[in-house]
């Protein structure tokens, strides 16, 4: 059974249906109606977009894994010219997104929960805290505590244990991240 074509209708090369002209594009300097419906164009714009958009971030995370040194470079110095602005900025997210933080930080506590096995000695644990706060009053240089093989690495998980602790000044703590050195 064909499908029977009025003059103001047009089938579509893409979709195959049959279509008013009203949806189709006209290019006015050459006269000329385009073989896809609207429909059809839009369609493989937004795919195109959406494919180029994840070709760029590919190439970005490529970039950044082969350059790791210049990107963690450039970070370090983008953080120290931009310190007082990130803080702010920081304070003021947690500030309106405080249901966000909150389960953040609550997913923290979980992973740590569950990272702290139980035999491990919460006295040691505490401890270490302490100490922290200790050099940080002492030295006047903000020291936390980190977790040596960390809690959430990418290759590798650690425990939430005092021989996995290490009292380190934040500024490191921060360059290390949740990296894993050997």
């Amino acid at each position: 059974m064909s499908q029977v074509i009025t003059m103001a209708e047009k089938v579509c090369t893409k979709c195959a249906v049959s279509k008013p002209l009203s949806d189709y594009y006209f290019d006015s300097r050459r006269n000329y109606v385009r073989p896809s419906c609207k429909d059809c164009v839009k369609k493989e714009a937004s795919i195109h977009q959406k494919n180029t958009k994840e070709k760029q971030a590919q190439r970005q995370r490529d970039w950044r894994a082969k350059n790791s040194d210049k990107w963690q470079a450039y970070t370090q110095a983008y953080y120290e010219q931009n310190k007082e602005y990130i803080k702010e900025y920081k304070a003021n997210w947690v500030q309106q997104n405080l249901d966000k933080h909150n389960a953040l930080m609550a997913k923290r506590r979980a992973v740590e929960l569950k990272a702290m096995p139980s035999w491990a000695d919460l006295k040691a644990i505490r401890t270490e805290y302490s100490l922290a706060k200790w050099c940080s009053k002492v030295t006047g240089i903000q020291y936390e505590v980190d977790h040596i093989i960390p809690l959430q690495g990418k290759r590798v998980c650690g425990l939430h244990v005092a021989n996995n602790l290490q009292v380190i000044p934040q500024s490191n703590n921060r360059k290390k991240s949740n990296q894993f050195h050997i």
